[in-house]
């Protein structure tokens, strides 16, 4: 019983051997798997095309629909077409974020959770491009103005200086579809009550001789929400 015992054990060692051997030589010399390939890679790359591109996008800042009286107010100081050109030389901006604020709670001492009592919303950032002119600027120079009497030290009206911004994700097609203001969108976020919080420094260098201008602007708004497009 030993003897066969022995010679199992004997033949267990040395099939084991030849499957090492074999599961070396497929991995030195045998057909390679491509990197990542898990049955479904080329489902995968067919449907890439499908993916939002973050270079497709619009910014736009429109005309305030609030009407307070004041003595000043946005839309008397910019006219469509001055929005129509800022919104045009967006280079960067973001999809808003949004994060809850917890209020502790328990039903006893052991068994504590959390609700959310409030949602905190960050600021805005978007970059436009510059012209020789230095229109765009002197157009976030004068809405910031719009904000504060500098000389009396007092706050101009809220709803004077406020507006809407929307920024869309666009669509991406590979095909000759026409596309409109109607449907080459699929997401929308909307920016409610939005001003110029911080106009960033502009650089001025030497460096790179032909660098394009930007100004970087932070807006503050009091809230946002988001629409899916299905046309």
């Amino acid at each position: 019983m030993s003897i066969l015992t022995q010679g199992y054990s004997i033949g267990s060692q040395v099939y084991g051997g030849i499957e090492t051997l074999g599961n070396l030589y497929d991995q030195f010399f045998g057909e390679k798997e491509e990197l990542g390939r898990r049955g479904k890679l080329d489902e995968f790359t067919a449907n890439t095309r499908d993916f939002a591109r973050s270079s497709h996008f619009r910014f736009r800042i429109l005309p305030s629909a609030a009407l307070s009286g004041g003595m000043v107010s946005f839309n008397k100081e910019f006219t469509p077409k001055d929005l129509s050109i800022i919104n045009m030389l967006c280079d960067s901006t973001t999809l808003p974020d949004v994060a809850s604020i917890p209020l502790t709670g328990a039903v006893s001492a052991e068994f504590p959770y959390d609700i959310v009592k409030d949602f905190a919303y960050a600021s805005q950032s978007a970059s436009f491009y510059v012209a020789e002119d230095m229109f765009q600027k002197k157009f976030f120079d004068n809405w910031m103005e719009l904000t504060y009497n500098k000389t009396s030290g007092q706050p101009y009206y809220y709803n004077d200086y406020t507006t809407t911004i929307e920024i869309y994700q666009l669509k991406h097609t590979l095909d000759d579809s026409v596309l409109t203001g109607d449907n080459d969108w699929t997401y929308k976020t909307t920016l409610y009550g939005a001003y110029p919080k911080v106009i960033a420094p502009m650089k001025m260098h030497w460096s790179t001789a032909n660098a394009l201008q930007k100004v970087s602007v932070t807006f503050h708004y009091t809230h946002w929400d988001s629409e899916i497009n299905s046309k």
